[in-house]
């Protein structure tokens, strides 16, 4: 089993580019949903999907989403977001977890997003002790960052179905790889 947390909320929806109408919310609702039904669909595994948009505290959403993730017990917690930065240059994937596990996860989702000729710059793989899905989640956890939302470049790509759909089925090729490990 796999379990997918949409990242944020409607009250608070992350990163945001206004000039191109982007929600990293939005996106990551859309993509995490995607994912799952291919997931389900293609019996790779149950995926389920946890989106905690109903409650208006972000202390409670994060409390909330970790402990939905663990009531499930499942091989992966996954968590897919969009980077932001001051710096409009600032561009690039990269893939975070906590444990040696993690690690091994993230690695495999990390040569799935490489596959993508639109995403150009390999940011890597992040150990990261500081994050409360990562830490607080008992089983391994990974928190995908595909692109920065804030790069006019890359966040544009969010506008393209082709791409919002190819990049779905690269992290759905990803969560099979693990499920598959």
């Amino acid at each position: 089993m796999i379990v997918i947390s949409v990242a944020h909320a409607l009250e608070h929806p992350g990163a945001q580019n206004e000039r191109l109408g982007l929600s990293e919310y939005t996106y990551s609702l859309v993509i995490s949903s995607m994912v799952a039904n291919l997931l389900n669909m293609k019996n790779v595994c149950k995926a389920v999907l946890v989106d905690c948009s109903h409650i208006e505290s972000y202390n409670e959403i994060l409390r909330t989403k970790v402990a939905r993730v663990n009531s499930y017990n499942p091989k992966l917690g996954l968590e897919i977001h969009f980077n932001s930065s001051v710096h409009q240059a600032a561009n690039g994937y990269e893939t975070l977890y906590l444990s040696s596990t993690g690690e091994k996860y993230a690695k495999l989702m990390q040569n799935r997003l490489g596959e993508m000729k639109e995403l150009k710059k390999d940011r890597g793989i992040k150990k990261r002790d500081n994050l409360m899905f990562l830490k607080s989640t008992t089983c391994p956890a990974l928190i995908l960052e595909p692109l920065f939302m804030s790069n006019p470049a890359e966040g544009i790509l969010l506008k393209n179905d082709k791409f919002v759909n190819d990049l779905a089925n690269k992290i759905y090729l990803g969560c099979k790889d693990i499920i598959e490990s």
